[in-house]
C-alpha cells in the first residue's frame, strides 16, 4: 500500500511539473502587466453574478502565483469554494496543482501530498472516464469479456506511465544538484572577488587618509594662524568696545559737568536780564543777554556733540512713524516767529495742503528743522526766510525747503558738513561759529529717517535746504497760495519772563546738592508759593518726616537725579512715594544735567511725570510745573 502511494505521489508530482510548466506557458506576461489584470478581475467580483465568480477566482489564481503565492493560495481556496459538479475538470486539477506546488515550496508536505492526491483522484477520473467513452465507442460489450493485463498489481499503462515519472524525477534530481552546484561554484568566486575587493579599498583607504594627513599639515598650521589673527582681532574689538563705552561714559559725565555749572550761569543771567529789564538799566542787560545768549550756544553745542556721539557709536533709537508734516512744520514755524520778527526779517511760508503722511521721527525731525531754520533766520540780516513743503507723487517723497538770503556757505565747507563729525578732519575750518556741527548732526538724523539732506549755497546769495522725507501712502498734495506774512497776522509774542503762567500760591519741594543751582531754583519760583530745599537724600527724607508731623502737603517734587550716595533721584523718588503715599497724588518732577539719548524716557518709565534738563529756562520750568498741576487736578 505504501509502494502505492508512493508511486501515486511522484507520479502526481510529475505531472504538476509539466502542468506548471503549462501554466508558466500560459502567462508570459509582465508583473506589471499582471497587477493590471489583478485589479480588473478584482473589480468584477462586487459587479459580476454569483455563478461567474468561480471562473474570476481561477483566473486570480493563476495570475497571483505569479507575484504573491499565499495570494494566489487565497484566491484557488475561494475557487474550490465556488466550484460545483459542472466546474471544469481541468480547472481543478490546475488548481489542486497549484495549491500542492505552493505547499511544497513553503515545506508543507502533507498539505502539499492532500492537493496532489485530489488533483491525482481527478486524473484518474478523467482517465476513467475517456477509457469509459472509448470501450463503448469501439469495443463495446467485448470489452468486459476481456480481463485486463496487469503488471504488480497495476495496469500496463499505469505502469508504463510510472517508470516514465521515475525517470523524469531521476533527472530533475540530477538537474537540481547540477544547479546547485553551480550556484555554489559562482558563490565562491563572488565571495573570492568580494575579498580581494575589501582588501583594494582598505587599502586605498590607508592610502587616501595618509594623503590627507599630509595634505592637511600645512592647513592646519595655516589655521592655527588664522586662529590666533581671530583671537587678536577679538582682542582689538573688545578694546574698542571698552573704549567706546567708555567715550560714551566721558560723554555722559562731561555734559554733567558742564551743564551743572553752565545751568547756575544761564539761570543767573536769566535772573538778571529779568531784574536789570525792571530796572531799565539798557547797557547791563544788553550784557546779561550776552551771557544768555553765550551759554544756549555752548549747551547747543554739547547737545550736538552728544547726539552725534550717540549716532556714530549707534546707541541712538529713532521712533520711525506716520506724522502730519504740516503739523510738524507749524511747531517750527510757531517758534521761530518772534525771531524772524525781532531781526527785521521777512518770514513767509508755503505749505502744501492733503499732504501725505511721512515716515519719520517726529522729534529728531522738529530737531533738524530747528537747527536749519536757526541757522537761516541767525546768518540772514535782511531780506527773506521762507519755508515750504511740496509732495512728488511719482517719488513719494515730501520736501520741506528752506531758504534764505544770508551769507551763504563755500564749497569746502559743505563738503565736510556731510562727513562724519572728525576733529582732524574739521578743526578751525567749521565756521560760523560752530553751527556747522549743528547741520551734519540735522544730516546724520535725516539720514537715518531713509531721508536726504541737501544743500545749495552761492557767496553771496544765500543758501536753500531740502530735507526730503519718504511718505506713507502717495497722494499728491496740492501747494496752497502764499500765506501772508506771519509777523503781519500773528503779533502774539511768545511766553516771555513777564509773561509766564501764573498760578496761585503752591508748596514746591526740591532736592538739588549743588548750592548754585539751588539759589538759581529758589530765584526762579520765589514769586510762585513756597520753596523748600534740600541738599541730598537724607535731608530730604528728614524735611519731609518734619512737614508729615505738622501734616503739611507740598503740591510739586522736583528732584535732581544726580545726588551724593548712596542716592540718586530714581530711589529718593520711590522711598518718598513708599514712606508717604499721599506723594501719589503729585507730581514728581525729574531735573538732570545728563543728556544722553533716551534719558528722558529712561526718567519717565522709572515713574517721574515730566523732565528737565539743565540748565534750567524759568519759563520752561514754570510752563511745565503749571502743566503737570492741571494734569492732576483734571484727574482728581
Amino acid at each position: 500500500m505504501k509502494l502505492s502511494k508512493t508511486l501515486a505521489f511522484v507520479l502526481v508530482t510529475l505531472i504538476s511539473i509539466s502542468s506548471i510548466g503549462q501554466i508558466d506557458k500560459a502567462m508570459p506576461i509582465s508583473n506589471a502587466k499582471a497587477a493590471l489584470i489583478i485589479d480588473s478581475l478584482e473589480n468584477r467580483l462586487t459587479s459580476d453574478s454569483e455563478s461567474d465568480l468561480g471562473d474570476i477566482y481561477y483566473n486570480l489564481s493563476l495570475y497571483y502565483y505569479q507575484i504573491d503565492p499565499n495570494q494566489a493560495s487565497e484566491k484557488a481556496l475561494m475557487f474550490i469554494q465556488f466550484s460545483d459538479s459542472l466546474t471544469s475538470s481541468l480547472k481543478k486539477y490546475t488548481v489542486y496543482e497549484l495549491l500542492a506546488t505552493i505547499h511544497e515550496n513553503n515545506g508543507e508536505y502533507d498539505s502539499a501530498y492532500y492537493y496532489l492526491n485530489l488533483q491525482s483522484q481527478i486524473l484518474n477520473r478523467v482517465n476513467q472516464e475517456k477509457n469509459d467513452l472509448l470501450k463503448d465507442e469501439y469495443l463495446g460489450d467485448r470489452y468486459d469479456n476481456t480481463e485486463e493485463s496487469t503488471i504488480l498489481g497495476l495496469s500496463i499503462m499505469s505502469f508504463v506511465v510510472i517508470i516514465i515519472a521515475l525517470l523524469l524525477l531521476i533527472a530533475l534530481y540530477i538537474y537540481r544538484n547540477g544547479i546547485k552546484k553551480k550556484q555554489t561554484e559562482i558563490e565562491t568566486i563572488k565571495n573570492q572577488e568580494l575579498e580581494s575587493a575589501n582588501l583594494k579599498l582598505q587599502k586605498f583607504n590607508d592610502e587616501l587618509q595618509q594623503a590627507i594627513m599630509e595634505s592637511t599639515y600645512e592647513r592646519a598650521i595655516e589655521l592655527e594662524k588664522t586662529s590666533n589673527v581671530i583671537s587678536e582681532l577679538r582682542k582689538t574689538l573688545k578694546k574698542a568696545e571698552e573704549a567706546n563705552y567708555l567715550k560714551n561714559a566721558f560723554l555722559g559725565t562731561m555734559s554733567h559737568q558742564i551743564r551743572t555749572p553752565l545751568s547756575g550761569i544761564m539761570g543767573f543771567s536769566n535772573i538778571l536780564e529779568t531784574e536789570l529789564a525792571v530796572m531799565g538799566n539798557e547797557e547791563l542787560y544788553e550784557f546779561a543777554k550776552n551771557i544768555q545768549e553765550a551759554g544756549a550756544k555752548l549747551m547747543s553745542l554739547i547737545t550736538n556733540i552728544i547726539d552725534i556721539s550717540g549716532i556714530e557709536a549707534n546707541i541712538l533709537e529713532l521712533k520711525i512713524t506716520p506724522c502730519e508734516l504740516n503739523e510738524l512744520v507749524a511747531t517750527v514755524e510757531k517758534d521761530f516767529l518772534i525771531k524772524a520778527k525781532d531781526k527785521g526779517l521777512i518770514f513767509k511760508t508755503k505749505m502744501g495742503s492733503s499732504l501725505p503722511k511721512v515716515f519719520a521721527d517726529s522729534e529728531n525731525l522738529i530737531k533738524s528743522l530747528n537747527i536749519v531754520m536757526d541757522n537761516a533766520i541767525q546768518y540772514t540780516s535782511k531780506g527773506f526766510v521762507t519755508l515750504s513743503t511740496t509732495f512728488d507723487k511719482s517719488s513719494n517723497i515730501a520736501t520741506i525747503e528752506i531758504k534764505d538770503k544770508g551769507i551763504g556757505i563755500d564749497k569746502e565747507t559743505l563738503k565736510l558738513l556731510t562727513d562724519s563729525f572728525d576733529y582732524s578732519k574739521h578743526g578751525s575750518s567749521l565756521t560760523y561759529q560752530g553751527q556747522g556741527l549743528g547741520l551734519i548732526l540735522a544730516h546724520r538724523l535725516i539720514t537715518l529717517m531713509n531721508g536726504s539732506l541737501d544743500i545749495n549755497s552761492k557767496q553771496p546769495g544765500g543758501t536753500s535746504v531740502k530735507i526730503n522725507i519718504p511718505c506713507s501712502i502717495g497722494n499728491p498734495g496740492v501747494v496752497s497760495d502764499l500765506k501772508s506774512d506771519k509777523s503781519e497776522q500773528e503779533d502774539s509774542p511768545e511766553t516771555s519772563m513777564t509773561s509766564a503762567p501764573v498760578f496761585g500760591k503752591i508748596n514746591i519741594f526740591v532736592v538739588e546738592d549743588d548750592r548754585m543751582n539751588r539759589m538759581v531754583i529758589e530765584k526762579m519760583l520765589k514769586n510762585t508759593g513756597e520753596i523748600t530745599t534740600t541738599i541730598d537724600g537724607n535731608d530730604a527724607l528728614k524735611k519731609l518726616a518734619e512737614a508729615d508731623s505738622k501734616n503739611s502737603k507740598f503740591d510739586v517734587m522736583l528732584l535732581d537725579m544726580n545726588l551724593p550716595s548712596p542716592w540718586d533721584g530714581m530711589t529718593l523718588m520711590n522711598e518718598i512715594r513708599k514712606k508717604y503715599p499721599w506723594t501719589n497724588n503729585i507730581p514728581f518732577i525729574a531735573q538732570t544735567a545728563y543728556a544722553m539719548a533716551g534719558d528722558k524716557d529712561k526718567y519717565i518709565d522709572a515713574g517721574f511725570n515730566d523732565y528737565i534738563s539743565k540748565p534750567i529756562n524759568k519759563n520752561e520750568l514754570i510752563t511745565m510745573i503749571q502743566k503737570q498741576l492741571d494734569l492732576f487736578k483734571n484727574d482728581i
